[in-house]
């Protein structure tokens, strides 16, 4: 059986300080409402710790690292 996530609820974590974005959240400190997946954040978002691109984020799988 091949489970299927939802793409607006997968977490993304930052390389650089380990920030979590998470969709269920969203980022009230850049204005990004919950429910926005991190696909659909804006190119120009950056972490809101340390500033960096969403190229230094990676999919955080079934709460493992």
């Amino acid at each position: 059986m091949v489970e299927i996530k939802e793409k607006s609820k997968v977490k993304h974590r930052c390389r650089v300080c380990g920030y979590t974005y998470d969709p269920e959240t969203g980022d009230e400190k850049r204005g990004i409402s919950p429910g926005i997946s991190f696909y659909d954040l804006p190119d120009s978002w950056r972490c809101p710790v340390c500033q960096y691109t969403k190229s230094h984020f990676y999919e955080v799988k079934d709460g493992h690292r």
